[in-house]
Formats: C-alpha cells, structure tokens, sequence
C-alpha cells in the first residue's frame, strides 16, 4: 500500500484510494494519479497501469466497484481524444488481476481542468511505456459547421434558458441527427351514416339508451373464414394436455437415496491424502526445474549489474520461464504458492527488461531482484509446508 502523498498528482478520495490499494501488488509503487470524472481515476505504477470506477455515477451500483489492471508489457495502445468540453482516455491492451469478463479500460474528464489533468497524465504514461500516447484533437471545420447550424435551426431552450445539447454535441463538438418527420396519423373510424340519422331523429324529450354510437363496431372482411391453423393448435394442445391428467397420477414418483458425506472423514482419508501428496510433490519437482533456468540467469545478471557488463542482461530467459510457469496447472490448495512464484518471475522479468532499457537504475534493479527472490522463495516454502504436514499425517495413520 501507497499514501496518495507519495504520488504525483491529485489526491484520490477515500473510496477510490481503498480500490487502488486492494490492486497494488506487494512491492508495486505509484508513479502517478489522477481523478477523471466523478468515481474515476487513472493511476500509473512503475509495473503497471490501472483503471479504476467506484460508486453509483460510474458503475451503475450503489457500492459498485470496476477495475482493469494493465501490465506494460500487454498494452498495444493509450489513445487520448479530446473535445471543446472535455477529454477521455482509452486503454487498449490484455488487463490481469481483474475478475470482471470486461475489465475497465476508459476514463471520461470533463471541463478545462480535468483535461489539463488528463495531458499531465498522458505524458507520465508516454514517459513509462517510451513510446508516444495517441491524441485526437477537435476538427476546427466539424466545429464551424455545429456552430452554423445551431444559428440556422435554433434548438429549443431547456430549464433556465439553456439550450439543450446530446453529451455527443458537448464532448466532442458533433452535430446531431437531423429529426424525422411524423407522418399525420390516419383516421381511425368514421360513423356509419344510419348512427348520424338516428341521432338526428331523436328529439330531447325521448332520450335513447343504448349502446354508444360512436364506438365502431367490428367487421369482416368480405369471405373470410377462421384460421384453420390455430383451430388445429388448439385441439392438439388439449389433447396433450388431456393426456398428461391421465397418465400422471399412474406414475409413482422414486427418490434415489441421498448421500451423505462428511467432509472431516474425506479430508482425513489416507488414500486421498497419499495421492495428494503425490501430486504436490511432483508439481513441486516440476516447478524446481522450471526456475533452474531463470535462478541461473538472475544471478549472472545481479553479478553483471556491478561490472556494467550487457552480457547477461541479452542472455536473460525470464519471459519464457514465466510463460512457462503461468501455464502450468497447480494442484488442490497450492494456487496461492503459484501466484506468489509466478508474480515473483514477472518483477524479475520487468527489472531486467528495465535495466536493459537504461529506465531503471541498478540499485532499483537490484532491489526488485531482490524482492522477486523473496517471492519465489515463499511460494516454494508454502509447498514445502503442506509436504511435511501430509507427510507428519500419513506417517501417523500407519
């Protein structure tokens, strides 16, 4: 976790600091923040950078909370487009960390001080991915031809003399759709002659109670017959259903027996338990021979990094060890001890791809270095616990 303090930029409030907080990484820094529209910021990490919408204005939910994580190496665009009232900004890329099939990837600013606030952030982000972010600025022509139509067609005013406008029209100065003409609507009836006649032909002192004469009364066409179609739907479905009463009471509904199953007895079952351990500790072996690799690679690296030497750095494998290990399927109660291994090959993975980029200085190399050991060493450990506690379980039962 990270005070706002300790960034660039705006301050977030409370609710959105809390959801900033629960999706930084152990270890991961801001870099830079700043809040968009109400409920919506944008915050870059020197890993990562996150989307994040809380509250009822930005999700749609009283308590709603969207979020979308963006690792550098996985994002393919950061587009900025701009408008005479506002700005956005769009993330294109994979999100990870996020369970939501449709991770967040859009910041909306509206006024002159939130688009000062979106170009502040743009560049950071120019600056962390070292390669430029896409703007979209407002044609001056599409704004002349609003502004000349809006003189010519006069829009109606709405509360308080304002006129009225789409949010297409204020954000990015679009002209809207042109509004189709309501044809006249067709006469429904007319009265029949004889019903004029008759209310002619009644005088005041013999009032006439009837039906009313104005309602019209409902006609056939010439030939018409009822649809044979439906006649046939009708009876079919009565016989079905005259069917289903007289066979449903002949049949003796049975009940399989229901299982009973204690999860105490299951856990503490020898065999399971054997096979667990089984297969913890073939993933463990499998695991071990996976980071062979990038352990022998961190070191040469961490010993290069004092003598200048490039060398090591070309010769690094991490990406495909991480690759490697993501894919590889953990057993029962270990996803833990694998989230901690395989985020522990990313920081490895991002500080080498730092220093061979010259972004990042060796002391924050070697201190990521550090910490992505720290976290492989722990996921490594959490198996090696639940090893030796099957093991103590097993060796007892015998």
């Amino acid at each position: 976790m990270v005070p706002d303090n300790g960034a660039h930029g705006e301050r977030l409030d409370e609710r959105l600091a809390q959801a900033r907080d629960e999706v930084l990484l152990a270890g991961e820094s801001v870099v830079a923040q700043e809040c968009g529209d109400q409920g919506q910021a944008v915050v870059l990490t020197d890993l990562r950078l996150i989307i994040l919408k809380v509250g009822i204005t930005a999700t749609g939910m009283l308590n709603g909370r969207k979020t979308g994580a963006f690792p550098f190496q996985q994002i393919k665009t950061v587009s900025v487009r701009k408008g005479p009232m506002g700005a956005v900004i769009h993330v294109s890329g994979d999100a990870t960390g996020s369970d939501d099939e449709r991770p967040e990837n859009l910041v909306v600013f509206s006024g002159p001080d939130r688009v000062k606030r979106c170009d502040a952030i743009a560049a950071k982000i120019e600056s962390a991915l070292g390669r430029p972010v896409e703007r979209i600025e407002p044609r001056p022509e599409l704004a002349a031809e609003v502004s000349t139509a809006r003189q010519e067609t006069k829009p109606p005013k709405g509360r308080g003399g304002r006129v009225a406008k789409s949010l297409a029209e204020e954000m990015y100065g679009e002209q809207p759709l042109e509004p189709v003409a309501e044809e006249p609507a067709a006469t429904v009836f007319e009265a029949a002659p004889d019903v004029i006649e008759r209310e002619m032909e009644q005088t005041p002192d013999e009032p006439a109670f009837g039906p009313n004469p104005f309602i019209p009364k409902p006609r056939r066409k010439p030939g018409s017959q009822p649809d044979k179609v439906m006649i046939l739907v009708g009876v079919m479905l009565a016989v079905v259903l005259l069917g289903v009463a007289v066979i449903a009471p002949m049949r003796q509904q049975t009940y399989a027996p229901v299982a009973q199953l204690n999860i105490r007895q299951l856990t503490s079952n020898p065999s399971l338990q054997r096979h667990q351990y089984i297969e913890i500790s073939g993933y463990r072996k499998r695991a071990a021979e996976i980071l062979k690799a990038s352990d022998t690679s961190a070191a040469a690296i961490r010993a290069a990094i004092g003598s200048g030497s490039r060398g090591a750095l070309e010769r690094d494998v991490t990406g495909d060890v991480w690759n490697r290990m993501s894919e590889l399927d953990a057993p029962l109660g270990l996803a833990g001890a694998k989230e901690s291994i395989v985020s522990g090959l990313f920081i490895r993975k991002s500080a080498v791809e730092g220093a061979m980029t010259g972004s990042v200085s060796s002391a924050d190399t070697i201190r990521k270095l550090d910490e992505a050991n720290a976290r492989i060493a722990k996921g490594l450990a959490a198996m090696d616990r639940m090893l030796n506690a099957l093991k103590a379980e097993i060796s007892r039962k015998k």
